[in-house]
């Protein structure tokens, strides 16, 4: 077909503050094969990303504490995964797994600690060949 414009992916940007993130189960499975980092408060595992510019996933589990401090936890998560963003945007998808430290970490050191853990991230997926490239979806 001549007419026919190839489909265009939307590429994911950082707009009014908040931060491209990762919905669907498949993708946070997939991240569990790649590259790993720890920290005190939280864990990092990153693989490329399917489409454009890297997206975040956030999994905080009952091992953190109550409802209300599971969603401050997510609350300072998101925002320290939206400093980091800024700063640099990753070009790969990013799954951080909170700890019950985040809520005793000072701001400043748990968002230096996530843009570190994420650059730590992207040298090991550079230096991997090991963790394969997702192939996307075929659209219906």
């Amino acid at each position: 077909m001549a007419g026919v414009a190839p489909e265009v992916v939307p590429t994911p940007r950082c707009t009014g503050g908040v931060v491209p993130t990762l919905k669907k189960r498949a993708d946070f499975v997939r991240l569990a094969k790649g590259a790993r980092v720890s920290a005190a408060a939280f864990a990092v595992q990153a693989g490329p990303a399917i489409a454009g510019a890297g997206r975040f996933g956030f999994t905080v589990t009952k091992k953190c504490g109550s409802a209300p401090a599971r969603n401050r936890i997510r609350r300072r998560l998101r925002a320290a995964a939206r400093a980091a963003y800024e700063a640099q945007p990753p070009g790969f998808d990013v799954v951080i797994h909170a700890r019950p430290a985040v809520l005793a970490e000072p701001f400043d050191r748990l968002a230096t600690g996530l843009t570190h853990a994420i650059s730590k991230a992207e040298r090991r997926l550079v230096n991997s060949p090991a963790i394969p490239a997702p192939t996307p979806s075929p659209s219906a």
